[in-house]
């Protein structure tokens, strides 16, 4: 059904991940069939909530990068 939204993402819903070095939890995620391309997250830190791509979060914070 067009302008219906696409609803997937269950198994997310509750993890922890990392957006830079802030620890966030995913509300709820959507996308086409079985892919999670949007998230709502909320920021642990100050409650704070938003919307963003799920790409670019991460399981660990990211640090300072290595010199080569």
């Amino acid at each position: 059904m067009p302008g219906r939204p696409l609803v997937g993402g269950t198994r997310l819903v509750g993890r922890h991940y990392f957006l830079a070095a802030r620890e966030v939890e995913v509300v709820v995620g959507w996308g086409p069939g079985a892919t999670v391309r949007n998230v709502k997250i909320r920021y642990l830190d100050s409650g704070e909530t938003t919307v963003r791509p799920f790409r670019g979060l991460t399981l660990a914070p990211r640090g300072p990068s290595k010199p080569r």
